[in-house]
């Protein structure tokens, strides 16, 4: 079933923000309150540089956040840290590096690079110390999750997803899928199918689908609560907007006349780990994507609600 938000396997697919409204687009600085404010609270922008963002991770220990920015249209990533999550003070780590996953020393982190004409995966620290490449096959490995030393990716050659040591040995193919993601202490992970949430058991190897959405919305980066009994991730979602359009001949405006159109935009979600319970935690005209979340609930993720691409940081109020 073909999804209204296309998830593509390729670095052009990363499932960064959209194009602005088409209609009524803000301007940088103008804020909006774009989410559910019974279910979020505490909503803080903590990063105002206007650069395109992706890939917003906290760390197991809840202090650090690193994100990937853009500052060129030639699509290459730097990776960047902010060592105190509360500071906006931050500090390039890596050039040319993409999709970042912690360790859970939260000092060590697992990424992608384009290494060639193939996506690798590569092992650093946020100390320093150079780069150890675990990828030993030439599949396209990206977008990596890792625990205990096991890491899942998914591959861009083939669309499977696979699992290895973090020394690239042990590789195991899994099935048809992307965007991995560890449970926090059981023997199982998400990952999407044609928009749609799975979950698979190492070791049963049975999958399960968790959720498909009724009007056909693709979803994306689902990540377990740090209880595991909480799923969090980004969905496409139809929005109603309006505003204003006009005729330009030679510099002036005639005919102003106000419209109403409809604009798809991602937006943040989250249910309970058996997919009930499906609560949207941002709204309106704006995109909301990459979540992520620390052992608190505290939500962190990415949204051009302020004109431009901006990490926030804010609160989830669990809905028993």
């Amino acid at each position: 079933m073909k999804k209204q938000v296309i998830v593509l396997v390729g670095l052009a697919a990363v499932l960064i923000a959209g194009c602005a409204g088409l209609f009524g687009s803000r301007k940088v600085g103008e804020e909006v309150t774009f989410w559910d404010a019974s279910l979020l609270s505490n909503v803080t922008r903590i990063t105002n540089d206007g650069l395109f963002k992706g890939w917003a991770k906290i760390s197991p220990d809840g202090t650090k956040l690193i994100y990937c920015e853009r500052k060129t249209n030639n699509g290459l990533w730097d990776i960047v840290l902010l060592r105190d999550v509360n500071s906006p003070a931050k500090t390039t780590v890596l050039k040319d590096g993409f999709q970042p996953a912690w360790y859970e020393n939260s000092s060590t982190f697992i990424y992608a690079v384009l290494d060639g004409s193939s996506y690798k995966l590569v092992r650093s620290s946020i100390t320093g110390g150079g780069k150890t490449f675990i990828t030993r096959n030439a599949e396209g490995e990206w977008q990596p999750s890792i625990r205990e030393g096991v890491v899942l990716c998914s591959t861009t050659t083939n669309g499977q997803l696979v699992s290895m040591k973090d020394n690239g040995t042990e590789y195991t193919y899994l099935g048809e899928g992307y965007s991995p993601s560890w449970h926090p202490f059981e023997n199982k992970f998400l990952f999407v199918r044609g928009g749609n949430i799975y979950e698979l058991d190492v070791e049963s190897t049975q999958v399960s689908e968790i959720y498909s959405d009724q009007d056909d919305w693709a979803c994306a980066y689902p990540k377990y609560s740090g209880d595991g009994q909480y799923i969090l991730f980004q969905k496409g979602a139809e929005v109603k907007v309006t505003g204003t359009q006009g005729t330009n001949i030679l510099g002036r405006l005639f005919n102003k006349t106000s419209v109403i159109g409809r604009n798809s935009k991602w937006q943040i979600y989250y249910m309970k780990s058996d997919g009930t319970g499906l609560s949207p935690l941002t709204n309106g005209n704006v995109n909301a994507f990459g979540p992520s979340w620390d052992k608190n609930n505290n939500v962190y993720f990415i949204s051009d609600a302020n004109g431009k691409e901006e990490v926030y940081r804010a609160r989830i109020n669990i809905a028993e």
